[in-house]
């Protein structure tokens, strides 16, 4: 075991990364997709995140977030603080029913090329946090007959 003398400004920013790493050290095995997510214009669609703790939660001890990185910047997709839910894109939904068997997927109507990027799923059963991302991609349109020339 290390002893760390912290003296000036900077001691309590270290102190609170320690204590970050203590509260958030417990493991959480999440699983999402590994390979991209592809769908068209229009259509519904499920990100995947399943996790599984040492801990047996109630809905309550739940938090989930769901980011979103597009070509128009990052956004909270959705966000679950135990108690309530947001949801900032209109269509996007995680059911609370699967929520406590370990499934924190997300699932999006009416998907549009605009929803097209990377989506970060963070789930936190304190004092365990896991996170998981996919790929999403969209092309074309649901009612768009694509032609292929070869």
């Amino acid at each position: 075991m290390r002893t760390f003398f912290l003296h000036g400004k900077g001691s309590i920013q270290l102190l609170y990364i320690g204590l970050q790493f203590i509260v958030y050290g417990g493991t959480l095995k999440l699983t999402s997709s590994t390979f991209p997510v592809y769908s068209l214009a229009g259509s519904d669609v499920e990100l995947t995140c399943t996790f599984s703790s040492s801990l047996t939660p109630q809905l309550t001890d739940i938090a989930v977030e769901w980011k979103a990185d597009t070509r128009d910047g990052q956004m909270m997709v959705y966000s679950f603080d135990g108690k309530k839910e947001v949801y900032n894109r209109n269509g996007s939904e995680v059911s609370q029913r699967r929520l406590v068997l370990g499934d924190a997927s997300l699932h999006l109507r009416n998907v549009t090329v605009g929803d097209e990027g990377l989506y970060t799923c963070t789930v936190l059963i304190t004092p365990e946090m896991g996170f998981g991302t996919t790929q999403l991609d969209v092309s074309g349109n649901a009612n768009q007959t694509v032609y292929s020339w070869a």
